[in-house]
């Protein structure tokens, strides 16, 4: 049996395994680079173009732990805006 909440670019899923459950967050963020070029190989010397780049960058964290924390660990993250999925 599974449950997952989600709050913006989060999401978490309690998978239960027998006496424990497992606890997989997983974060999606976008972050902005601004673009360089190098104009003297020689000295190694680089200037920004003045472009900026979008990349996507995701991350993934579990953890197991006994129902009563994961219980607990559900009512902080519903105190704190997470919905169900």
């Amino acid at each position: 049996m599974t449950f997952t909440l989600s709050r913006e670019e989060l999401t978490a899923t309690f998978k239960i395994n027998g006496e424990y459950v497992q606890i997989t967050e997983q974060t999606c963020q976008k972050i902005q680079i601004r673009v360089m070029e190098c104009y003297n190989e020689w000295h190694g010397l680089h200037r920004f173009t003045g472009e900026v780049e979008t990349q996507v960058v995701t991350g993934s964290s579990w953890r197991e732990v006994t129902k009563a924390k994961a219980r607990q660990r559900w009512a902080e993250m519903i105190n704190q805006g997470w919905q169900p999925a």
